[in-house]
């Protein structure tokens, strides 16, 4: 099993923790030339292929850690080398090779789910209603990742049902317009909105909020501007490897590096910098390291340690512990991005699941 750890970070480190913190430059990274998929999916990345992204099929080529499960590293050597390309080809092809699966993923979960679009406030969401609704009066909205570039509502569509099906309640997923055609704070001020319509109907006391990778990012934007423009904030919230330092200036960028399987630190460095576009990347409002957090909901972060954007999470904890709030901190040792899964086998993903739905279910009385 994965030690996991809740950590308590005492004021002064914070302190040097945060002004430690420096801006990145993209020279700072070496460059992912080539990307790694699995040979299952040769057929689904052709066009990939044909724009000019270099792929190969087989292992991923970084090296499993020892210390992590033996179903994890059954699962690492095939997880896909992903790129965040800045080329607008590139980008096309990339969003229509990840729609397709999730379009796929999205097909079989109907069948079981109720999956229902719905217009709030001019943004679309995708509302999810298991099959057994424990509690008809509560809510928890989704925000999917694909750093601020890629992916829509039905993204992580296994994780919405899941957690759905864990807690009894709907689960609504909002489909936030992307960069770099739409730059901050468009996609914040779009989940904003669909956030109102949500507690207008639920109320923010029973409402929770939840997002992976960007969406982790965006999870905690949505909560700093809710808290700044005085809108009453929901009673629980979740970030999962959160994409918050919009600087790229944490450890794990270096420290981890091109030894992270699946992301590269340089191609989410220019997906950062096309979400961010003139604004300021150290403005508190749109990077999470810097947010004010007094009063804010309670807090859960997770990470793993084998993921560059681990060392986000471990800051936003830090700053939010610092100013009070409840703060439930968890990272796997060795685990991958958004290192989270109800029933894949994998310990380590389980554990994670298994603690998240712990934490909605208590600050939510459910």
């Amino acid at each position: 099993m994965t030690k996991t750890r809740n950590f308590i970070i005492p004021a002064f480190s914070i302190f040097l923790m945060v002004a430690a913190s420096v801006p990145a430059n993209a020279q700072d990274f070496p460059k992912r030339e080539t990307f790694t998929f699995p040979p299952e999916l040769e057929a689904l990345t052709t066009g990939l292929v044909e724009v000019g992204i270099n792929i190969e099929y087989g292992p991923n080529p970084v090296p499993a850690p020892e210390g992590i499960s033996d179903a994890a590293k059954k699962v690492w050597v095939k997880l896909p080398q992903l790129p965040f390309p800045v080329d607008p080809k590139e980008l096309a092809a990339l969003r229509a090779f990840l729609d397709a699966v999730e379009d796929a993923s999205f097909e079989k979960f109907k069948t079981l789910y109720s999956l229902e679009d719905r217009e709030i406030n001019g943004t679309t969401t995708l509302w999810t209603t298991p099959p057994q609704l424990s509690h008809d009066d509560k809510v928890i909205v989704f925000i999917h990742g694909g750093a601020y570039i890629l992916q829509t509502r039905k993204a992580s569509i296994d994780l919405q049902v899941a957690v759905a099906d864990s807690l009894g309640v709907r689960v609504v997923s909002i489909e936030y317009p992307l960069a770099p055609e739409a730059k901050y704070p468009v996609a914040v001020n779009a989940i904003i909105a669909a956030f109102k319509g949500v507690i207008d109907e639920y109320g923010a006391e029973n409402t929770g909020l939840f997002g992976t990778s960007a969406g982790g990012g965006l999870t905690l934007q949505t909560l700093l501007h809710l808290k700044a423009d005085g809108v009453s904030l929901p009673a629980a919230s979740a970030a999962i490897s959160p994409a918050a330092d919009l600087t790229g200036s944490g450890y794990l960028y270096r420290g981890v590096g091109l030894e992270d399987p699946i992301l590269p630190p340089l191609g989410l460095l220019h997906a950062y910098q096309s979400y961010v576009g003139d604004a300021d990347p150290r403005d508190p409002l749109i990077n999470a390291i810097f947010g004010d957090y007094s009063n804010m909901t309670p807090l859960f972060l997770l990470a793993g340690t084998g993921e560059i954007l681990a060392s986000d999470a471990i800051r936003v904890a830090a700053k939010a512990r610092g100013q009070g709030v409840d703060v439930t901190l968890l990272l796997t040792d060795g685990m991958w991005h958004v290192p989270i899964g109800n029933g894949s086998g994998i310990p380590e993903l389980q554990l994670a699941y298994d603690e998240m739905i712990k934490f909605f279910k208590l600050k939510m009385g459910l």
